[in-house]
């Protein structure tokens, strides 16, 4: 930077640095560079837009750049020499007469830099704070929203990472991001509720200590009134002989992957559109184990008349760049399930497990012809898969309920009846 333009500068990052909007930019970017720089971005753009319409302003670095440079900052006075007081009289009487003045000793009228407009520089870096500020928030709850830590970033390289931040948490993809943080809190609940009914069963009585587990036989023994009743009690517990209850939890067994195959043909676009991609991204969020459930690896298939894209994810993966590449899939052409539903048996195939997860998306208009049908129930029961359907905009025609092991339908997305049957399916999950 030319030192001109530093020292002009400076007064106003100093401004910046005490603003207390900058503070709290700063916790809500701790330890994640690129959110850091996309405030401090945000912060700069601001202040250089507020300086550019504010004539005093861009007045004062026009002179700044025409002024004598100092040593320090543009506020900084020159530096008297050590030797000499400030308040030394003679200090003008040792110069001898027409002696110039020495460097750094200029005129008064050139000592001085020119002085900030102190008003107009309090409100362009308050706005710019503020700015900076909003931007860090903003960044913020997209990342929670997309249900993204900065770890899962670390690998994008920097400049990438940016762009990625910026779509994410731009206006385009506010209304997505809504319902994909929806979709997601939906996902782990339903997965919490899953993992607390499986660690809650009784299998049987046994001996021990936990008081958690004790029979109500035992709890009223520790209760009693009669000393001798109460001690033998607790004698029990200490040495690990009461009776408690025995739970016994299901064992995590190993599935095959999730698959969720969004209908992206024409007459899907808009909110329909949307929804299913939240949902579809909520699968994803479960499937990555978060809630307590097993890891999963998954997919997403968008189609029409063919496959228009497929997004893998490897069990616990939660890669930003396939994120965003599956909420900016557009809607076009008609719709065939064969080439989704052919893709989701191999992909189903790849893995070394049975129990495969498929979800179908779609507003339902069209049919599988009987070969294929008879080929997929047969695929279907082989390796224990299960298909669940979702039908948006209709009424189902009972086209999916011929292999599907459970169809919902959704004839108005703008009510909250699509969250029921999105907590329905991630409960089936």
């Amino acid at each position: 930077m030319e030192p001109h333009h530093r020292q002009a500068n400076r007064p106003f990052v100093e401004r910046a640095l005490e603003d207390p909007d900058t503070y709290r930019a700063r916790a809500a970017t701790r330890l994640d560079v690129a959110s850091s720089g996309l405030a401090a971005l945000a912060a700069g753009e601001r202040l250089l837009e507020e300086i550019k319409n504010k004539p005093g302003l861009t007045g004062f670095f026009e002179r700044a750049a025409e002024a004598p440079l100092s040593e320090g900052g543009v506020d900084e006075q020159p530096e008297r020499s050590r030797d000499t007081p400030a308040d030394d009289p003679g200090a003008e009487e040792a110069r001898p007469e027409g002696q110039p003045a020495a460097e750094g000793e200029a005129s008064e009228g050139e000592q001085h830099a020119p002085e900030v407009p102190g008003r107009d520089a309090r409100r362009a870096v308050r706005r710019a704070t503020c700015a900076g500020r909003e931007e860090a928030d903003g960044v913020a709850s997209a990342m929670a929203g997309w249900g993204l830590a900065p770890a899962d970033l670390a690998r994008v390289p920097l400049g990438e990472r940016l762009e990625l931040l910026k779509l994410l948490s731009g206006e385009r993809m506010a209304h997505l991001l809504e319902m994909v943080g929806r979709m997601r809190n939906m996902a782990r609940k339903s997965a919490r509720n899953a993992v607390r009914e499986r660690t809650d069963e009784i299998h049987s009585v046994q001996t021990s200590g936990d008081v958690f587990r004790l029979l109500p036989s035992e709890l009223a023994a520790l209760a009693s009134e009669v000393p001798e009743r109460r001690l033998e009690a607790e004698a029990r517990l200490i040495e690990g002989h009461s009776l408690s209850w025995e739970l016994k939890a299901h064992e995590k067994e190993k599935r095959g992957p999730v698959v969720a195959m969004i209908d992206s043909s024409g007459s899907m676009e808009g909110h329909p559109m949307e929804w299913a991609a939240a949902v579809a991204l909520g699968v994803v969020d479960l499937a990555a184990g978060r809630g307590g459930l097993s890891k999963r690896a998954s997919a997403l298939l968008h189609f029409n008349e063919r496959i228009i894209s497929e997004v893998r994810f490897a069990p616990g993966e939660r890669d930003p760049r396939k994120l965003l590449c599956v909420a900016t899939v557009g809607a076009s052409g008609g719709t065939a399930y064969e080439p989704a539903l052919e893709r989701a048996l191999e992909i189903a195939a790849e893995s070394f497990y049975e129990g495969a997860d498929l979800l179908l998306i779609t507003d339902e208009r069209c049919r599988l012809g009987d070969p294929f049908l008879r080929k997929f129930l047969g695929e279907k029961q082989r390796r224990r898969m299960r298909l669940f359907s979702v039908v948006i905009g209709a009424r189902s025609s009972g086209e999916l309920e011929r292999y599907s092991d459970g169809v919902w339908t959704l004839g108005d997305l703008a009510g909250g009846y699509p969250d029921d049957v999105a907590a329905k399916l991630f409960g089936s999950l």
